[in-house]
């Protein structure tokens, strides 16, 4: 393999080279790989709302359903527009459910006015398992769990755009106390892929005392049979329970893994109706106004727009017992998390002040709202709790979190503290992200800046950290809909948004849950969000805040180009004196060809977020920007054709630091002749 040991300084960028080295160009490491292959792509991911786009789409949707490739799943009838309805569509193939295989469709009178979803082609599988349901538990828990909680089913799952494999999806209880969904190779019994399950943060009208010593009056019903008073809400549509686990370690394991039934006794109660628990009192109070918002703002029944009961468990783990507790459930106390399986949500009770400032949960009515909204997007979308569809699905729990406390405090209920974009700050002293700034918290706010999966080998597959980082990613979302609502400038791409301003914010807030709840499906990405949030705004001026939002943070309809490191190694031998650093960058197309006019290459000493506080989020080097012609030199060609991967190794500086971050993104114009900034998020390499 040929060494490239020329210095792009010499040829491109005079100016760059004479920073004094603070800004010290990268030199071609090794010729192009890959250059120009070309890869065929069986996966559409499609929305289509102009009438010839919905037509064509529409007869293509018809004839899959006739055959049976398609099948209707659920249909929802539309809160807030009279006479819509909302189908949900799962794929099969030779009768087997295909993961991630889903269409969404608009009606009215029986005619359709919107489409959209993924649909996976070519599928060439054998459907006939080599192993039946009844081994999969035999096979799966003695290397990855404690039991199955879930009877296994069959699917058929991509694992790429163009690999497909018959897999048993399975629910396991695992020992560290926790719930995964795994993906077993159907043939030979091989873990394709594991996603965790447990999505964490985190009658009579009675007066109660709240956590904050305030005032709250809480719906609740008369037991005469035990002549006590309990935390079931029969006065709304949907019953609400706040259980009391009792410090029980064992009941809550029983419970949230092991599949046994609540108990009516274990109720949260009061002898005389006036309640001094603190921690029930919020989250029977809290559980109340989630659903009063949802109701209200989008005529919403509960969480599965039905009134199927909502529960809380309070009081699982004692704080004082942090110590005689195992260490995989030791971070429950300073979280909350929404348990699907089960369909109710689980309140820690806080930390001791020996080990750390955190106080209950409950006290956090956005806290409350973000975990009882991830039960709305089970109810829905179903976004996949892993990577750029985890990250919407945690940003949709925060937004409704988030909008619900507003709500409440716009309408004077009695939020016993002040409304602001920052959450979980009432448990977690400085809470634990801000919608606003993300930089605070050393987040991303522009999806350049957006952390990439690292995986890692667990096993026969790859894992990633925070499920590819769904709750460090989310803060982009955040960022897009508070800019949309409050306006202003974002810190990475210094564009200046004119939101709609917050007497206005209720017609944000239906644009993100028409889009979520009515247009995503589980395998949507930030660019269906955009377009959904966009087209469901009721107002031009929600579409142009909305619109505008969305640029400001770099997330574009076209986000088909794909820019990766797959390679990075700390070389000597590659590499002349002064560069330390070598790695592959590759960029794959989709169904459009670019041909490239800019490309920017960055690397920092940590995750860089402008306005942070964070003192050592700081590029190594200056940021280094090269012409078509440079682009060329690297990779080869300047246009790259539809569904083609080029890829070059690179020499750079990381002056010493141990583990940095690289980055990258192109400008081009695309065939359809619309130029568009494409970004490769930051990853990390040691």
């Amino acid at each position: 393999m040929k060494v490239w040991l020329v210095s792009l300084c010499v040829v491109v960028l005079v100016s760059t080279c004479s920073r004094a080295g603070n800004a010290q160009a990268p030199e071609r490491g090794i010729e192009p790989l890959m250059s120009g292959s070309v890869f065929p792509s069986s996966t559409r991911r499609f929305v289509a709302t102009e009438f010839s786009e919905v037509r064509e789409w529409d007869s293509e949707i018809s004839a899959l359903i006739r055959v049976g490739d398609l099948r209707v799943r659920m249909i929802e009838e539309d809160t807030v527009i009279p006479g819509r309805q909302h189908e949900r569509l799962s794929q099969y193939y030779r009768g087997v459910p295909v993961y991630g295989g889903e269409v969404v469709r608009e009606l009215e009178a029986g005619l359709s006015l919107s489409l959209g979803g993924t649909i996976y082609h070519g599928i060439d599988v054998e459907t006939e398992p080599s192993f039946s349901v009844n081994d999969v538990e035999t096979l799966l828990v003695p290397r990855h769990g404690d039991r199955v909680l879930v009877s296994p089913s069959l699917v058929v799952l991509p694992m790429d755009e163009v690999t497909y494999v018959l897999a048993y999806v399975a629910a396991v209880f695992t020992s560290d106390w926790d719930v995964v969904k795994y993906f077993m190779d159907a043939h030979t019994g091989d873990v394709l892929k594991r996603v965790p399950m447990t999505q964490s943060q985190g009658g009579l009208i009675a007066s109660g005392t709240g956590v904050h010593g305030d005032a709250k009056k809480i719906s609740v019903t008369h037991q005469l049979n035990r002549g006590v008073f309990v935390a079931e809400d029969s006065q709304r549509p949907a019953k609400i329970y706040t259980i009391d686990l009792g410090f029980n370690v064992e009941r809550g394991l029983n419970v949230l893994f092991r599949g046994r039934a609540l108990q009516k006794a274990w109720i949260a109660s009061d002898l005389n109706n006036v309640w001094t628990d603190r921690v029930a009192v919020d989250a029977h109070a809290y559980m109340g106004w989630t659903y009063d918002y949802l109701y209200e703002r989008f005529g919403r029944a509960g969480l599965d727009g039905k009134n199927r009961s909502l529960f809380a468990l309070v009081h699982w783990l004692r704080p004082s017992d942090y110590y005689s507790l195992p260490e995989s459930l030791r971070g429950r106390l300073c979280n909350a998390f929404y348990m699907p399986w089960a369909d109710l949500i689980v309140l820690g009770d806080g930390l001791p002040s020996s080990v750390g400032s955190c106080g209950p949960l409950a006290a956090s009515f956005d806290v409350m709202a973000h975990e009882l909204a991830h039960g709305l997007t089970r109810w829905t979308s179903n976004l996949e709790y892993s990577d750029e569809s985890g990250a919407l699905n945690e940003a949709f729990s925060d937004i409704i979190g988030n909008s619900a406390e507003w709500f409440h405090a716009d309408q004077g209920n009695g939020l016993p503290y002040p409304t602001n974009y920052r959450l979980g700050e009432q448990s977690i002293p400085g809470g634990i992200r801000d919608m606003g700034r993300p930089g605070l918290f050393s987040h991303p706010d522009h999806y350049g800046a957006r952390w990439m999966p690292l995986y890692t080998r667990c096993g026969s597959y790859l894992c990633s950290p925070d499920n590819g980082w769904v709750h460090i990613n989310s803060s982009i979302v955040n960022q897009a809909f508070y800019l949309a609502v409050e306006g202003g400038t974002n810190d990475t791409s210094n564009l200046s948004v004119q939101g709609i301003g917050r007497n206005n914010r209720g017609d944000i807030e239906q644009a993100f849950y028409r889009a979520f709840s009515y247009k995503l499906v589980s395998s949507s990405e930030m660019r269906h969000a955009r377009y959904w949030t966009i087209h469901e705004a009721p107002t031009e001026a929600a579409r142009d805040a909305i619109r505008s939002a969305w640029d400001s943070v770099g997330v574009n309809v076209n986000q088909e180009v794909v820019i990766d490191f797959p390679y990075s190694s700390r070389t000597s031998g590659s590499c002349r004196t002064g560069f330390d650093l070598l790695y592959e960058q590759r960029i794959r197309t989709g169904s459009t060809g670019i041909t490239v006019s800019q490309w920017t290459n960055d690397v920092y000493s940590s995750p860089y977020t402008r306005g942070g506080n964070w003192s050592n989020n700081e590029r190594i080097t200056g940021t280094y920007k090269a012409t078509a012609a440079t682009f060329r030199e690297f990779f080869g060609k300047s246009y790259i054709s539809p569904y083609t991967t080029v890829s070059t190794r690179i020499c750079w500086t990381s002056k010493g630091a141990r583990g940095v971050f690289l980055r990258a993104q192109i400008t081009g114009k695309h065939d359809t002749g619309e130029t568009v900034t494409h970004y490769s998020g930051q990853q990390y390499t040691y």
